[in-house]
């Protein structure tokens, strides 16, 4: 089945799942960055106290490991940021997911969803409960629109710049 990313009628769910989606990053953007810095502060430190002590024993041995240790440090919280990146965009997937399950818990809601699926497809439209919760329609002539709380999801956050949300400041 294929996502259809606009449907019509929806415009205020889309944008409220795309401003909760947006504030839901940027707390958890937030939050992995304030882990990552400590966590780079940390590894600096560490990095600065081999630093003395290799001092005591040489300057020559020191310059190396030092090399050594700040590289081992970057990698280490680079690590730590690519793995805050990929839970904070799985919580915002998570929360974005919850979020679209309590909209389509409104029969208001629901009922404009699946009256713009049967719309979109024409007449015979059979439409049913996807088993994430959202909805999954097919019309006889085999064309359908996938509207899963997946797929729906997936269209909204694809309209993000998630990458964005890292450098901002």
């Amino acid at each position: 089945m294929s996502a259809d990313r606009t449907v019509p009628g929806l415009e205020p769910l889309r944008a409220a799942l795309l401003a909760r989606a947006q504030a839901d990053a940027q707390d958890v953007r937030a939050d992995a960055s304030r882990q990552a810095a400590d966590r780079l502060a940390a590894a600096q430190r560490q990095a600065e106290e081999i630093l003395v002590a290799a001092r005591a024993r040489g300057a020559d041995d020191a310059q190396v490991l030092v090399r050594s240790r700040r590289a081992d440090a970057r990698r280490a919280a680079r690590g730590v940021v690519l793995g805050a990146r990929a839970l904070a965009q799985e919580e915002l997937r998570r929360r974005a997911a919850d979020a679209v399950r309590a909209q389509l818990a409104d029969p208001v809601t629901r009922g404009r969803l699946v009256a713009q699926l049967q719309a979109r497809l024409g007449p015979g439209t059979v439409v049913h409960d996807a088993p994430d919760g959202g909805l999954l329609a097919a019309s006889p002539g085999r064309r359908a629109i996938d509207a899963s709380v997946g797929a729906l999801v997936a269209a909204a956050l694809a309209e993000l710049d998630l990458e964005g949300l890292w450098d901002a400041s």
